[in-house]
C-alpha cells in the first residue's frame, strides 16, 4: 500500500485540511447505501472506523466499490482527476469527486 499525506487541500498554500475518519467513513456508509441500491452488498459491512494513516489503497476501493454500483446501476463510470501515488497530498476535488459520484 501506498501512503498518502493524510491532508485534504493545496498545501504549499498554508491551505490543508486534514483528513479525519469520519470523512472517510462518510464516503463509504454513501458507497454503502449506493451499493445497496444497485443490489449489491455492502462494500464495509461493519463500517469500521480507520485506524492511521488515509492510505491510496483507501481512495482506491472506494472509487472501485462506487464504479462497480455505477455500472451495475447504468450510470456512468467516474473518471478521477488524481492518481493516487506516494507521499502525494489528496486533494478536496478527490474528496469532492467521490461526494458528487454517490448523488
Amino acid at each position: 500500500m501506498v501512503a498518502l499525506q493524510s491532508t485534504i487541500g493545496t498545501c504549499a498554500a498554508g491551505q490543508c485540511t486534514p483528513i479525519q475518519a469520519e470523512h472517510v467513513r462518510d464516503v463509504r456508509r454513501a458507497v454503502n447505501a449506493v451499493r445497496v441500491l444497485a443490489g449489491l452488498p455492502p462494500a464495509w459491512p461493519d463500517n469500521a472506523p480507520l485506524t492511521g494513516r488515509i492510505q491510496a489503497a483507501h481512495l482506491a476501493e472506494i472509487r472501485d466499490a462506487l464504479n462497480q454500483a455505477r455500472g451495475v446501476l447504468g450510470a456512468p463510470l467516474l473518471v478521477f482527476s488524481q492518481t493516487a501515488g506516494f507521499n502525494q497530498f489528496i486533494r478536496a476535488s478527490s474528496m469532492l469527486e467521490l461526494r458528487n459520484g454517490v448523488r
